[in-house]
């Protein structure tokens, strides 16, 4: 009896050892699945009441799981808010700005990188130029498929994009595959950022509402990949949006130069429904996504984070702050900044604005100049001073990432406008009503001139913008090049000229202007300009090819040309010069 009632003693005892040691089944440690839909309004899901469009498959999720209607993005931008996703840092920590010309900072943990270090495989599936490796969103993950991203013919406007049902088979490909493993897998879909596809088949339901059309679009594709994870293992979900789309609200078609609500506001689903609740004081934000994640699995990261875990109570005097320097690149305006806390919205851009969004969620009740909210005006205008002293913009704004001009061009199709470190001094005062209006003429005729083929529109559109903001950094160089690719060299010169002399530090814009003058035969101004814009990058081809056909072909000098040759060749292997290139090398370096 005695030995009988010890070995069950022993018996459960050893049950409980057994039940500390860490289990490595896909029960105890589930995989995780985030999806980021691009451009995604908060009003165009199902559930959140709006009637605008009919989501079965996200639904589904958000009611079964935990839903919040409206998550606040650091900057309505993709690259920058997919960087806070990863990072849990704002964008003047991570520090990209725009969608072209910055990449991830240095020393900065991912949450690829730290589901790697706990032993799951990483993958990702994207769907735009503005998500590709360049920009560092990559790191982390052992595999990162950026391919397949373009445009669907050489005369269409839709450069950078790739069809969310070619992402849906390449993601469930890789799914198949590994099933067995655990796997942090993320999928981006950018199906609702314009210039639109058509589809006959979700435009017949939606016939006034392409948005919503291309909405619903994502949602079947969503509902693929959903019906495989829920039936192939224990897996953890997301889907959060990166930023809305302004469908005319406040004058804003598009996203990236005001911080209303229906750029900012996105929904967040998480399924399924934690043990823990989330009793995080609202509002929540994307910074806020990766701190969860890491309480939701258990895992300890110590890196910096600006955002707060969901699972904890967190304060009611947090505020999220918000920022889009798109005005700033693009026209030479100042940043329009601004915050969020509680139910307040303090937006700033030359005027301040205030929004009760409870009592006004449409925000057309600007609250600035009442006197009832002074003095939560003057707590969150302080607020702002802190967070984006000038001082702070003017360090970071530099762009730390080289684009081809190519690369350029087809992120300029998709409305991304790369940076140019502005002066400051030179910031010039308007309002946001006229400043979208201005972005919106440009847009228009830009995408009109090029689908008619007519360059004297998009010419005269960029004229008239160029004469009312003449500092505008990116529209001039915009300009700039397309007169120098439709011919017009005189019209060219003068824009760099003006470019150059206001920011000697553009480089591709020293580059062109040295073009200029060498097809003028100014032969010595080229070399200057070529040899400053070589200080600034070494590794720019077009810059080594310019040298090399100056010192070669025109001083004589094939001993300085050869080592610029050389260079070129090895960052452009391909160029349709090579063979040339490579005669000269091999005939001139005997």
């Amino acid at each position: 009896m005695r030995k009988s009632r010890l070995f069950f003693i022993f018996f459960f005892a050893l049950l409980s050892i057994i039940s500390l040691v860490p289990q490595t089944s896909i029960d105890v440690y589930p995989s995780f699945l985030l999806i980021t839909i691009d451009t995604w309004r908060w009003d165009y899901i199902g559930v959140s009441g709006s009637g605008r469009v009919k989501t079965p498959n996200l639904d589904k999720i958000a009611r079964e799981g935990i839903y919040e209607r409206e998550m606040v993005t650091p900057c309505p931008l993709t690259t920058p808010a997919h960087a806070s996703i990863f990072t849990g840092l704002l964008p003047q920590k991570h520090r990209i700005l725009d969608c072209v010309g910055f990449s991830l900072k240095e020393g900065i943990t991912t949450l690829a990188e730290v589901f790697k270090r706990e032993g799951y495989l990483t993958s990702a599936f994207v769907s735009s130029d503005s998500v590709v490796r360049k920009y560092g969103l990559d790191k982390g993950f052992d595999f990162y498929d950026d391919t397949g991203i373009g445009r669907r013919s050489k005369d269409d406007w839709q450069y950078g994009t790739k069809d969310g049902s070619l992402t849906t088979k390449s993601a469930l490909d890789f799914l198949t595959k590994n099933s067995q493993k655990r796997m942090f897998v993320w999928i981006h879909y950018y199906d609702m950022h314009a210039p639109y596809r058509r589809r006959p088949e979700y435009d017949a339901k939606y016939p006034n509402d392409v948005y919503a059309a291309e909405t619903l679009f994502v949602d079947d594709e969503v509902g693929k990949i959903l019906s495989f994870v829920r039936h192939s293992g224990k897996w953890r979900i997301m889907v959060v949006g990166d930023h809305g789309e302004g469908l005319g609200d406040h004058g804003e078609y598009g996203h990236g130069m005001a911080l209303y609500g229906s750029t900012t506001h996105i929904p967040f689903i998480i399924y399924p429904k934690p043990a823990k609740a989330l009793e995080h004081e609202k509002p929540w934000g994307l910074i806020d996504i990766n701190p969860t994640v890491f309480e939701w699995f258990g895992f300890s990261d110590n890196s910096e984070k600006d955002g707060e875990s969901l699972f904890k109570k967190g304060s009611r005097e947090r505020v999220l702050p918000m920022i889009t320097l798109m005005p700033t690149f693009t026209f030479g305006a100042e940043p329009f900044f601004g915050v969020r806390k509680g139910d307040f919205s303090y937006l700033r851009f030359c005027s301040e604005e205030l929004y009760n969004l409870n009592s006004d969620p449409d925000e057309k009740n600007n609250l600035a100049s009442s006197t009832e909210t002074k003095e939560l005006l003057l707590q969150l205008r302080q607020k702002c001073n802190y967070l984006f002293p000038e001082s702070l913009l003017e360090s970071i704004m530099t762009p730390n990432l080289k684009s081809s001009p190519e690369e350029l061009k087809d992120l300029m199709r998709l409305g991304y406008i790369g940076g140019v470190a502005p002066n400051f001094a030179k910031i010039q005062k308007t309002n946001i009503k006229d400043l979208l209006s201005d972005w919106n003429f440009l847009q228009a005729n830009w995408e009109e001139g090029f689908k008619r083929k007519n360059p004297v529109q998009i010419k005269d559109a960029f004229g008239k913008m160029i004469k009312k903001y003449p500092e505008a950094p990116i529209i001039l160089r915009t300009y700039a090049k397309f007169c120098l690719k439709t011919g017009d060299y005189a019209n060219a010169l003068l824009t760099y000229e003006k470019i150059v002399k206001s920011n000697p530090q553009d480089e591709e814009s020293l580059v062109n202007l040295g073009t200029l003058y060498l097809m003028q035969g100014k032969i010595e101004k080229a070399r200057i300009l070529f040899e400053t814009a070589l200080k600034i990058n070494p590794d720019d081809p077009s810059c080594r090819k310019n040298l090399g056909l100056l010192y070669g072909d025109i001083l004589k000098q094939p001993q300085k040309a050869i080592p610029h040759y050389k260079r070129y060749l090895e960052l452009d292997p391909t160029s349709p010069d090579a063979a040339k290139i490579k005669e000269y090398v091999a005939k001139e370096g005997k």
